[in-house]
């Protein structure tokens, strides 16, 4: 089985993307926000700051997938489980997950997680596999509009900066590379008004637009964009970045904004753990879980509750463990719960519903995580894992299953 796929890049192009640029990228496709507390989803380990030519996109932050990461040269980890999930009071060698963060750090990789976050956003595997199937009027199985209860979480600005108007799509630009403008599915969000700037270059000035100790009225847009709190600082440097006049003149307000306006802005509107749908037309159990598992490569064939005559058309999806799912299956009824594990009760309760399982393993259901983040950062960005992208994304399906039939 091929498990690494390399994309193609121009070796002459040097990469100019950071690992909080990639990082800003991944947090809009799946928002923070949408990580359950108990989870630990973001940046791990690394230096936000770090030039990032390639990265390497895995399931696990394991010892094969580090020293694969160690030999492709990537400066970057982006995994779907997270390495740590509660602090750690020692680094020590002997200690598995701290033997893995020194190994990340001697070999300058970053990681980053994107877990349950991922699992509830809009390009989860839940998604890859419905669209695969030609699952139809999808809706999630349990919404998710989590609540931030950090003040600093909560806060988003108003930036605004003035600008020829010539110049005001290179400055929108610049506010979406540094994580700015962004409402839902929509980037580069922003309003411009024309207006008339005046100043006048003093002595010292190497003026952009007029001449010294002239009073100039130049033909300016007022471009504003809705920042989070979090992406501020970087908006700004971007802004300066490239903004053409010496002195960069702007405006930063405080926004008070509630908790559904909230999840507009991030993009986490209608998002949720799990889906449920329609086929386009019925199959047969055996059918339906033949499918599956080659869709995701299973190592093993899936564990089937049920009739696997029985003809089925609504599907209900959860990788990884569903178990705690068990609730909303039951309340939107599906024909068949295709999922990565599922405990005998819970089993138990949905055959006595008349609701077939199909138990992939959670590995295998959860295999998918590189090709559907690949998929997604390379649509939300063509600096990332195109021909000539600055970053190349090196996908790797190769993780490891803990579980393997007796053969």
């Amino acid at each position: 089985m091929n498990t690494v796929t390399v994309t193609k890049k121009n070796t002459k192009t040097k990469s100019s993307y950071t690992v909080n640029q990639v990082l800003r990228v991944v947090h809009h496709l799946c928002p923070p926000a949408l990580a359950f507390d108990w989870d630990n989803v973001g940046l791990l380990i690394g230096n936000p700051d770090a030039p990032v030519q390639r990265m390497l996109v895995a399931l696990e932050a394991d010892d094969r997938t580090i020293a694969l990461a160690a030999k492709k040269k990537c400066e970057l980890l982006l995994t779907h489980h997270p390495l740590v999930f509660r602090p750690l009071k020692s680094l020590r060698s002997d200690d598995p997950v701290a033997r893995r963060l020194i190994a990340l750090h001697d070999n300058g990789i970053a990681l980053i997680a994107s877990h349950t976050n991922f699992d509830c956003s809009q390009c989860s595997m839940n998604h890859y596999i419905a669209s695969s199937l030609k699952i139809n009027n999808l809706i999630p199985l349990e919404a998710r509009l989590p609540f931030r209860d950090t003040a600093s979480e909560q806060s988003f600005y108003k930036f605004v900066v003035y600008v020829p108007g010539d110049y005001s799509d290179v400055i929108l630009d610049a506010i979406h590379r540094g994580g700015g403008g962004t409402m839902g599915a929509y980037s580069h969000v922003s309003f411009a008004a024309k207006g008339t700037g005046t100043f006048q270059p003093e002595a010292g000035a190497r003026p952009f637009i007029g001449k010294k100790g002239t009073l100039e009225k130049v033909c300016e847009d007022r471009v504003e964009s809705l920042v989070a709190a979090e992406n501020l600082a970087a908006v700004v440097d971007e802004v300066k970045r490239v903004h053409p006049y010496e002195a960069v003149a702007w405006d930063i307000y405080k926004l008070a904004i509630s908790p559904a306006n909230e999840f507009v802005l991030t993009g986490a509107t209608g998002t949720g753990l799990g889906l449920v749908g329609n086929l386009p037309a019925a199959t047969t159990l055996a059918e339906l879980g033949a499918s599956v598992a080659r869709l995701c490569d299973a190592t093993y064939p899936p564990m089937i509750s049920g009739n696997t005559a029985k003809r089925v058309r609504k599907i209900a999806v959860m990788g990884g463990s569903g178990g705690s799912m068990l609730g909303h299956v039951l309340a939107r009824h599906p024909d068949v719960f295709v999922t990565g594990e599922f405990g005998y009760h819970e089993t138990l309760a949905a055959a006595d519903r008349g609701i077939a399982v199909i138990a992939l393993g959670h590995a295998n259901s959860e295999r998918l995580f590189s090709t559907a983040m690949c998929q997604a950062l390379m649509s939300a960005d063509a600096n990332l894992g195109g021909k000539n992208a600055a970053v190349q994304i090196i996908s790797d399906t190769g993780c490891a299953d803990p579980f393997m039939p007796l053969r």
